[in-house]
């Protein structure tokens, strides 16, 4: 399957293509997590879900680039939440604030046009992207960066924490979408979305548990996402790639007692022995990784 329209020689291009990849890499705690990260970085999806969303949206190389570390990030950071995007083909997303998202599944996700046609009072990041004093539509971004991005911007200091809200290409499609001049990743909706089309709500881990509490009433799936500010790379409009080695650290902290406790639980182990020897290798691993990143920065 052809997952992007862009090779792997491509993307390499930029010279810091591969220093991220090798990051990504160190953290793989068995040859299936690398091999997972190999088809997420190197082809641009797996199995039979593509991260772009083959949709009439710009594109370049370093578009692409974004979209597939922001997919590495997620499975490495929370891959229940990567493996519900795979198996329902969620590749589309709209960052918002996380108190209006309770009114988006009562009256559907709309634009401010619309919004003021149907005299419905909620404030959302569409009001402050006003073109031209309109703005008759609803915006979608297959990358999930973007999305993150936008979405961070409407926090606000009563519910100072954002959502991202998925779909899939083919609800985009039922709705019908229009040409929009635009510098980002992104296709758009005439006037509103409905709230039946919206498949996933997706929350940062400290916030995740007050969030199921406010939409309590709504039937639809809550994921976890990692903290935008425990990233431990950014990628600037330039495309030049930046790496926080505390951050970095951190990451491979977590993830190593995650690994820990995964493999002492007596639970996820038949034998103890082999449980011990795994744990070792585990502790060692993560241990290397830090010595040679500590190395590499000196």
């Amino acid at each position: 399957m052809e997952y992007s329209e862009y090779s792997l020689e491509q993307l390499k291009q930029n010279s810091n293509f591969e220093k991220l990849c090798s990051y990504f890499f160190n953290l793989a705690k068995d040859k299936e997590t690398y091999e997972t990260l190999q088809s997420i970085l190197y082809k641009g999806g797996i199995e039979q879900y593509s991260f772009s969303a083959k949709m009439p949206i710009k594109n370049n190389p370093e578009i692409e680039m974004k979209r597939r570390f922001s997919m590495a990030y997620l499975f490495i950071t929370e891959p229940q939440t990567f493996k519900f995007f795979v198996d329902n083909n969620i590749n589309l997303f709209h960052g918002t604030n996380a108190s209006v998202v309770p009114d988006i599944l009562k009256y559907g996700l709309n634009s401010v046009d619309e919004l003021n046609k149907q005299g419905i009072e909620i404030s959302t990041g569409e009001d402050w992207s006003r073109i031209g004093g309109k703005r008759n539509f609803v915006s979608f971004t297959d990358v999930y960066d973007i999305a993150e991005g936008y979405a961070e911007m409407s926090t606000k200091e009563d519910t100072p924490y954002s959502a991202i809200i998925g779909t899939t290409a083919s609800e985009i499609r039922k709705h019908g979408t229009v040409s929009v001049a635009s510098d980002v990743s992104e296709v758009c909706v005439k006037n509103s979305f409905s709230k039946e089309s919206i498949k996933c709500i997706c929350v940062d881990t400290d916030n995740i548990d007050e969030f199921k509490n406010k939409i309590a009433n709504y039937q639809v799936p809550v994921l976890k996402i990692p903290k935008i500010d425990d990233k431990f790379y950014y990628i600037d409009d330039m495309s030049q790639i930046y790496i926080n080695e505390d951050k970095y650290e951190k990451l491979v902290n977590k993830n190593k007692a995650q690994e820990i406790k995964r493999l002492t639980n007596p639970a996820t182990t038949k034998d103890n022995t082999n449980s011990i020897s795994n744990l070792r290798k585990t502790i060692d691993k993560f241990k290397d990784i830090i010595k040679d990143k500590t190395t590499k920065t000196k």
